[in-house]
């Protein structure tokens, strides 16, 4: 699916690839596609490199920068929420801004159909630098929610750590998996936002070199946030080791002293179980009941030993 919207004497309408006039027209397309065939007529419309745009939707490819004769062409990785995050390579000329990708994108979705009402003139009349930060901003919009959202999700794990309740580590793993997405994404891209700082790009203005700045913020902040969640995941789980630790040593600490009580009595009914021809007490009427008493007694200072030393 190929969308487009185009800015002309003061005021923003739909166009089509077929009919967009790159001569007279300022056009931002947004391309989610697959299709070969989509991609030839965004290469031969906008005069691409059909490298360029198979770098924008393969799953594997990563942040990078580029500028060509007619574009500067610049991949970025746009997070997904629970599917992790997919590339999106955004074109940038003076009379077009194109942006593709393979799957959709929410915030971008959303934010495409703010430019095609009136309000969206506002973005074109600073400039398609502008514009293309506003786009990079977007695809992070919802990024300080998901991730307030997973600081909920930690304390909760937490809460569960501390009051012993937490069955297995399962419960760390998805967030771990999404905070090292977001952590990927967000240190890959303020790479790429840090080079655009340089004005490596011919189709940047200093006009709207503020906005750049601003952006690099935004991804710096939820990287410092990101690392904070991974530092909080990351004592949750040492925290659950050593809960699951000092049960291990309550259980063995148990069987010890079990094991501790149980001993001297065998020791005490092992030796008068040795066949000597005179064993104490053997002529005694009482004679069974005197290693019993001793067995008994030897339980009972061991119980009072150990719960004087608290053990039990």
């Amino acid at each position: 699916m190929i969308r487009g919207v185009k800015y002309s004497k003061g005021r923003t309408t739909d166009v089509t690839i077929s009919r967009v006039n790159l001569s007279r027209d300022i056009v931002w397309f947004d391309a989610v596609t697959k299709d070969k065939k989509e991609l030839k007529k965004l290469e031969e419309k906008f005069k691409l490199y059909s490298r360029d745009l198979e770098d924008s939707i393969d799953m594997h490819e990563i942040p990078r920068l580029a500028n060509r004769k007619d574009y500067t062409f610049i991949v970025l990785r746009a997070l997904t929420g629970k599917n992790g995050s997919v590339p999106l390579g955004i074109f940038l000329s003076k009379k077009f801004i194109l942006t593709v990708h393979s799957k959709e994108i929410k915030p971008l979705k959303n934010f495409f159909k703010i430019v095609n009402t009136k309000e969206g003139k506002e973005f074109f009349r600073k400039g398609l630098d502008s514009l293309m930060y506003k786009i990079i901003s977007e695809i992070n919009r919802n990024l300080h929610g998901d991730l307030e959202k997973y600081d909920d999700t930690l304390d909760k794990i937490e809460d569960k750590v501390l009051k012993d309740k937490l069955v297995g580590i399962d419960e760390l793993f998805p967030v771990k998996k999404h905070l090292t997405y977001y952590k990927r994404a967000l240190s890959s891209n303020k790479e790429i936002i840090e080079k655009l700082q340089g004005k490596i790009s011919k189709f940047l203005t200093d006009k709207n070199y503020l906005s750049l700045n601003g952006l690099h913020v935004e991804m710096a902040q939820a990287e410092n946030m990101v690392d904070l969640q991974r530092e909080k995941l990351r004592g949750i789980s040492e925290m659950h080791m050593s809960a699951v630790s000092n049960r291990l040593n309550n259980i063995m600490r148990s069987f010890t002293v079990l094991a501790s009580m149980v001993l001297l009595p065998t020791l005490i009914s092992g030796i008068w179980g040795m066949n000597f021809a005179k064993i104490p007490f053997f002529d005694s009427q009482y004679g069974f009941y005197v290693p019993l008493v001793i067995m008994i007694a030897s339980v009972i200072f061991l119980f009072v030993f150990f719960k004087h030393k608290k053990w039990v």
